[in-house]
């Protein structure tokens, strides 16, 4: 019966946040607020509903909180960790309390059925940006990138890393019984300790290591198959992402073409008093999903500077 009440708002707001999103560069608020008001009325009516006939659903509500409460929590990660707009986060939500919980039956995703939504957005356009990538300039261009990234050195600490935090998740998270949202969790978690942690991130990791050789047999052949697989995993990852980042999607822009939304290729930082292309010192400019504002073009153009033109 909720299939009635939500896919046809599902419809509408895909059309109209489409619309404004190639239109404007944006997604309105409105859109997203409004259908999240929406799915909260139609909600409380069909447990009030229930709960006057004697059938209050409390299992299902459990699932439907939890879902949206996980993806309030992706929602805001992605948007924190620049892989989307606050818009696109606002609007995952949107989608996510939105889509009724029976189309998620075949992903067996326990208490986050949304997972389905969030891997076949990011996937699919993943992989077709891989494809678009694949020109012989761009892997020119890449191929120093992948090898610098993919020395001894870095190969051993990632590999420590993934041995010590994927114990470390399949310990803690022991109630998360699908092993591709393990996966994704030791992604995300890997990504913040190089994020907040810089170098140290691989310490933490050894630690965690030697803390596993405690609790379990390190050497197992399950532990051997699960660490690889996960390894490889985020082996091509990486790949997929320095060659995307490499791409002709990124041009050269000279600083007085600049316009509102266009999306920096690096960070803006200032050095002895002068603007470089950096990604340490202090940020006068971050590249963000955002895209740049009036006052960061102000910002930049005010300042002298080492550089005419960068990628955008």
């Amino acid at each position: 019966m909720l299939n009635y009440f939500f896919l046809p708002i599902l419809f509408l707001v895909g059309i109209l946040t489409s619309f404004d999103d190639f239109k404007l560069g944006k997604i309105k608020n409105k859109w997203t607020f409004s259908a999240i008001i929406y799915a909260l009325v139609v909600y409380y009516a069909f447990f009030f509903n229930s709960f006057l006939k004697g059938q209050f659903m409390g299992s299902f509500l459990i699932v439907l909180s939890i879902n949206l409460v996980i993806s309030i929590f992706v929602g805001y990660f992605l948007w924190h960790f620049n892989f989307w707009s606050a818009g696109d986060g606002k609007l995952f939500i949107a989608f996510a309390f939105l889509i009724p919980l029976t189309f998620y039956s075949s992903g067996n995703f326990n208490f986050f059925p949304s997972f389905t939504l969030l891997f076949n957005t990011f996937i699919p356009l993943g992989i077709i940006l891989f494809i678009k990538s694949l020109t012989i300039n761009n892997l020119k261009k890449s191929i120093p990138l992948i090898k610098k990234e993919f020395s001894f050195l870095n190969i051993v600490k990632l590999l420590i890393s993934v041995v010590g935090v994927y114990w470390f998740v399949s310990f803690i998270f022991f109630f998360i019984g699908h092993e591709l949202l393990r996966y994704i969790l030791v992604l995300i978690i890997i990504f913040v300790l190089r994020t907040y942690f810089k170098k140290s991130y691989f310490y933490i990791a050894i630690g965690l290591v030697i803390l596993r050789s405690f609790f379990t047999n390190i050497f197992s052949l399950n532990f051997l198959i699960q660490t690889l697989l996960l390894f490889f995993l985020l082996q091509i990852i990486r790949i997929m992402l320095i060659t995307i980042t490499n791409n002709k999607f990124i041009k050269n822009v000279e600083v007085n073409n600049l316009k509102e939304g266009m999306i920096l290729a690096t960070n803006i930082s200032l050095k002895e008093g002068k603007g470089v292309l950096s990604k340490t010192n202090k940020r006068l400019v971050s590249s963000n999903v955002e895209g740049l504002t009036k006052e960061d073009i102000i910002k930049i153009k005010s300042i002298e500077r080492n550089f005419n033109n960068w990628g955008c």
